[in-house]
């Protein structure tokens, strides 16, 4: 019997980690059942403000003859490895043969918005879906998200090894040799990507605070992340690995359009409008500029740590920009944390450039309105000018930088790699033990 299990919010604040326990569920299951894909790893709204970390559900599908034994096996593992801390609330569904077309829906609705728990509830209910959850159940949304996902036609996903540390390891710094990262990097790109910031020096594949993951490779290609993984030396030994299938660095949670009036608190949306504001730099170097679309406006902001302030100084009133980002409440304003800038149209501006002096070349200097220009050279005046007009620069829109990189970003070398023909079966060493 085909057998589709999602479960999620498994991890707390201070630890824990859903693909850790998917990766015990997978030796566990190995001998007993057939896996019919690698297990699925989904971002979800990364702006959701009670996620607990990455905001990452895990999916299975697989053959077995007994899904009641294996629904409790996996149910009884999620729980031998449950803190009680912090807020999270652990959720499993297991949908039998076919997944119904309203659990693909919640999936796609999952990526962009804030989905209310006592919907996905009445969902489950009305659908006869098989669940288990502790307190409220807040991670009933993720687990049956992350069910439906594949099967609701997304045809671009890529895969991330996991390498996982001995429990005896948890908290303490991870050290990993910059030097042999540095080679796999350069020998398998564009195949596997977002492993430096190149520009600071530094892994961007280790994993940060007191979970169980060492780190983490991403690529198009399951084999070349198990070669890749071979040749990175650490300073401890990996435990345990495992391959996943994911939506990670595909940017489909900015796929979603709507006008401003539309836009609703911690949506990810691409929105397109003119700008009605000259660029303002606040506190911490960020850029702030005013969009409208003819339905309402929003203030849109362009971190530093994105280096994409730098770019959207240049911009000035009437520009025409499509923006993709988080929808976030700022000073009782909702306000667009700026992703990627999709598109720029410059809105036709000339600008007049002062008159050079015909003796010294120096740029001369207005004395005031139809009074003329001096030089601040020789003092040679000018009253009637002639002025040299330029066209405004082309802006080309550029990725945002490495260090400001989410889960679902979309790295630059990867771009025309969603194109390639994906392998879908099982590779022969795909996870360990």
């Amino acid at each position: 019997m085909l057998l589709h299990i999602g479960f999620d919010d498994t991890d707390h604040y201070k630890g824990g980690c859903t693909t850790y326990i998917c990766s015990l569920i997978v030796e566990k299951l190995s001998k007993k059942v057939t896996f019919v894909d690698y297990p699925h790893l989904i971002r979800l709204n990364p702006n959701i403000p009670f996620k607990t970390r990455g905001n990452a559900a895990v999916s299975i599908k697989i053959l077995c003859e007994d899904p009641e034994d294996v629904v409790d096996l996996v149910w009884n593992t999620i729980m031998d490895n449950y803190s009680g801390l912090g807020k999270a609330e652990p959720a499993l569904v297991a949908i039998k043969e076919i997944i119904p077309s309203i659990v693909k829906i919640i999936s796609m609705r999952a990526l962009h918005e804030v989905l209310s728990l006592d919907y996905v509830k009445r969902v489950i209910a009305k659908n006869n879906i098989q669940c288990r959850y502790i307190g409220r159940g807040r991670g009933l949304v993720g687990a049956l998200a992350a069910v439906g996902f594949y099967e609701a036609d997304f045809s671009d996903y890529t895969f991330e090894l996991l390498a996982y540390r001995e429990r005896s390891m948890w908290g303490k710094v991870r050290k990993m040799e910059y030097e042999s990262l540095l080679k796999v990097d350069r020998a398998f790109r564009p195949y596997i990507y977002a492993n430096i910031d190149y520009r600071k020096k530094r892994p961007l594949v280790l994993s940060h605070g007191p979970d169980p993951v060492l780190f983490g490779i991403r690529g198009d290609f399951p084999q070349l992340l198990v070669e890749a993984m071979k040749e990175i030396k650490v300073e401890e030994k990996i435990d345990r690995w495992l391959i996943f299938k994911t939506n990670q660095c595909t940017e489909i949670h900015l796929f979603m359009r709507k006008t401003i009036s539309q836009v609703r608190p911690y949506d990810s949306v691409t929105i397109s409008g003119v700008v009605v504001s000259e660029p303002v730099v606040i506190k911490g170097g960020h850029v702030v500029i005013e969009v409208s679309d003819g339905t309402g406006s929003i203030d849109c902001i362009f971190y530093r740590k994105t280096r994409l302030n730098v770019l959207v100084l240049k911009l000035r009133k009437h520009d025409y920009v499509e923006l993709s980002g988080g929808v976030k409440v700022r000073k009782g304003k909702l306000t667009l944390n700026v992703e990627k800038i999709q598109r720029i149209e410059l809105a036709e501006v000339l600008t007049r450039v002062p008159p050079l002096c015909p003796f010294c070349r120096e740029k001369m200097k207005s004395k005031g309105r139809a009074v003329g220009y001096k030089c601040p050279r020789c003092k040679y005046i000018v009253k009637q000018p002639s002025f040299k007009e330029i066209l405004r620069e082309q802006l080309i829109p550029f990725k945002q930088a490495p260090a400001a990189y989410r889960h679902l970003t979309k790295p630059k070398e990867r771009e025309g790699l969603e194109y390639f023909e994906k392998q879908c079966e099982l590779i022969e060493e795909w996870h360990y033990p």
